[in-house]
C-alpha cells in the first residue's frame, strides 16, 4: 500500500524475468511526481544503493530511468519507485521493466532534457 493518500493507487507492474540474473531496470512512474523533487530523491536513494543509471522527467509529466547494479539493490529501488517516492509526490502507477544491460554508467544522475516517454530502443538497458 502506498504511503500518499488521495485515493487508490493503480496497480504499478513489474516484470521481472524468472530465473536468470538481472542487473538492469527500465522504470516510468506516473502521478504527482514533478516538481515534488521525485528526481533528486530518485538520484539520492540510487546512489546510497550503488547504482548506476540515470532519471528525468517527461512531457507528458511523468518520471522515466535505467538503473544498473545488483539485483537487491534493484528490487530495493523499485519499491521505492512504486510504494514511497520523494514525500510530497504521489505515486498513481510505477512500470518496472527487467532486462539485463550491456552499459553501465559511472554513477546515478538526473538528466535535465525532457524525455517524451520510454523507448527502449534509444536507452542502453536493453534485454
Amino acid at each position: 500500500m502506498s504511503k500518499h493518500a488521495g485515493g487508490p493507487v493503480r496497480p504499478s507492474s513489474s516484470h521481472e524475468p524468472l530465473g536468470s540474473p538481472t542487473d538492469c531496470v527500465q522504470f516510468e512512474v506516473w502521478g504527482k511526481v514533478q516538481q515534488v523533487h521525485f528526481r533528486k530523491y530518485t538520484e539520492r536513494i540510487a546512489t546510497k544503493l550503488s547504482l548506476r543509471g540515470w532519471v528525468m522527467n517527461t512531457s507528458q509529466g511523468t518520471v522515466v530511468g535505467e538503473a544498473f547494479g545488483d539485483r537487491e539493490a534493484l528490487k530495493e529501488l523499485a519499491h521505492w519507485l512504486q510504494h514511497t517516492g520523494s514525500p510530497k509526490s504521489r505515486i498513481d502507477r510505477a512500470d518496472i521493466h527487467w532486462n539485463t544491460g550491456s552499459y553501465e554508467p559511472a554513477d546515478f544522475t538526473v538528466r535535465r532534457k525532457p524525455a517524451t516517454s520510454i523507448n527502449v530502443s534509444k536507452h542502453e538497458c536493453k534485454g
